[in-house]
């Protein structure tokens, strides 16, 4: 038992040692950002054929069903090509493709 013991407090101790050296925190670079005319975007498709990304937009409650929800095309590096590309959904959510 005190073998145990004692195994357990060594390993312990490397184990610690290993995660006492400094760790330099994360960051983000932005790359770029879309206009503000988005209105709450939900979730994003890419398009590499036409390299495009299509996002929907719910534009009011996640659950209303009023019509208002659109999806917008944007180009690789940010610029609105088509803000209202289709419009009408219900709160559009879950962009998706089939294989």
């Amino acid at each position: 038992m005190k073998k145990l013991i004692y195994l357990t407090a060594v390993l312990a101790g490397i184990f610690s040692l290993q995660f006492n050296y400094p760790v330099s925190e994360p960051s983000v670079i932005k790359k770029w950002e879309t206009d503000t005319l988005l209105r709450t975007p939900e979730s994003v498709l890419l398009d590499e054929g036409r390299n495009i990304l299509y996002i929907s937009n719910i534009n009011g409650q996640p659950t209303d069903k009023d019509g208002n929800g659109f999806i917008s095309k944007v180009t690789l590096d940010g610029k609105i090509e088509n803000l209202k590309w289709v419009e009408g959904f219900d709160a559009p959510k879950v962009l998706g493709r089939t294989c």
